[in-house]
């Protein structure tokens, strides 16, 4: 075993390059590790998830800290104060350590995601080269290497996207960490554009504990995922919240309950067959209950379009309709997106919408063309179509709108009838 001990000169240092990092890092039984400032440093790797595939492609590397008696020390106290040299220096000996060790466990078909500490990431560069190096010594593709940017404010933006062109051209992919935690927002994806995007472990925390932000955490992967960025949850500690991932159609997983960090992990779950089977059991049950819900609303819209169609009025039309405790209001449009007459209300509710909502008028907006209820009957003329849940206007929750484009049978004319519904796990 041979142990480089160094005084901490290196603070007067101008650059920090592969020859300066190797002196810190030693062998001991097929397993390397390093010394900084009387800690003890050394690799765990936690494995990432693919749903889709049901198997493991990458893996996380943690680094863990022991003092010179042996105890555990929390890792960002090896980046504690604001010492930029330090911190580089520090971050460039995990970043080497971790590929040692990625090596060492014979997994190279694999991703390995290393995070940068914040002051590298944007100014790291100037402290001379690293990564082309460590690539070329250890014989590493680049496109293997995942670059983990935590969610950090940044003063100067131009500096961030300046950084973040000088890893891509690095070959490495990068990944955007901890959104959804503390000051993170999609100007960040928008602006990094990154290869991958992990989500924060709170959000997947409060999405197993609320239907509604279950919801809209399912939504949040999608605008993810349409933004150009593969989603990754991370933090899932339980099956339930790996059926949430399932669910949000998230590319990427990695959690304890799929397997905690480690030296050597196992990199193979093996409960993807029980997981997808309540999965599966879990949407059958969802698709039923709406499936009963929707099968009686959708008989009496489908009667109101026929009475529609053979020039009834509204309100005879909808009758029994408006007799369902979730009915909003019924109301027709012009293929136009035109209000025709006024709209149909239960007997029992507000014709007027929460006081919070009265600037809108709701029921009196100029042209609809916008709307997807409009939209969606426009596209698939003779078709019931149904909307995702949004704000309503006439109540403080959500609803969805059922709409169906009909001929009129005495003017010829297409009519869209349209049914607001309240869509009842706004209330969970």
């Amino acid at each position: 075993m041979n142990i480089v001990q160094l005084d901490n000169d290196y603070v007067d240092k101008d650059s920090f390059e592969l020859v300066d990092i190797e002196p810190f890092l030693y062998e001991r039984d097929d397993r390397w590790y390093a010394r900084f400032e009387g800690f003890t440093l050394s690799s765990v790797f936690q494995p990432v998830f693919s749903p889709a595939h049901q198997a493991c492609v990458g893996m996380e590397a943690l680094v863990r800290v022991q003092n010179s008696q042996g105890n555990h020390i929390p890792p960002p106290q090896l980046f504690a104060g604001k010492n930029r040299k330090r911190i580089v220096l520090a971050d460039r000996i995990c970043r080497l350590l971790h590929a040692k060790n990625y090596l060492c466990l014979k997994r190279d078909n694999f991703w390995l995601s290393v995070n940068i500490a914040h002051e590298v990431a944007v100014h790291g560069r100037s402290y001379g080269p690293f990564l082309k190096e460590v690539f070329s010594k250890l014989a590493i593709r680049p496109e293997n290497i995942v670059l983990e940017i935590m969610e950090h404010p940044v003063e100067d933006p131009l500096l961030l996207d300046s950084a973040m062109a000088f890893y891509r051209e690095t070959g490495c992919n990068i990944a955007l960490d901890d959104f959804g935690a503390g000051r993170s927002h999609f100007d960040r994806v928008w602006r990094i554009n990154p290869q991958i995007v992990k989500l924060d472990r709170n959000l997947i925390a409060h999405a197993r504990e609320n239907s509604r932000i279950r919801h809209i955490f399912c939504g949040m992967v999608s605008l993810l995922q349409q933004s150009g960025s593969l989603v990754l949850v991370e933090g899932v500690e339980c099956e339930e919240e790996a059926v949430i991932v399932l669910e949000a159609g998230a590319d990427l997983v990695q959690g304890y309950y799929f397997e905690r960090p480690a030296s050597i992990p196992s990199f193979d779950f093996k409960g993807w067959g029980n997981l997808y089977r309540n999965h599966h059991k879990n949407n059958a049950l969802s698709e039923e209950k709406n499936h009963d819900r929707y099968a009686l609303l959708g008989e009496a819209f489908s009667k109101g379009c026929d009475a529609i169609a053979k020039g009834s009025s509204l309100m005879d039309a909808c009758k029994n309709l408006l007799d369902h405790p979730d009915v909003l209001r019924c109301f027709c449009l012009t293929s136009e997106g035109h209000l025709l007459g006024e709209p149909a209300f239960p007997e029992a509710a507000s014709k007027a919408p929460p006081p919070s909502l009265m600037p809108l008028i709701p029921g009196k907006a100029r042209d609809n063309l916008f709307r997807p209820y409009l939209k969606n009957a426009l596209r698939y003329p003779g078709k019931t179509c149904r909307t995702r849940p949004y704000r309503s206007f006439f109540q403080d929750g959500l609803c969805v709108t059922l709409s169906r484009m009909i001929s009129n049978d005495e003017s010829g004319y297409s009519i869209i009838f349209c049914c607001d519904i309240r869509e009842p796990w706004q209330d969970s």
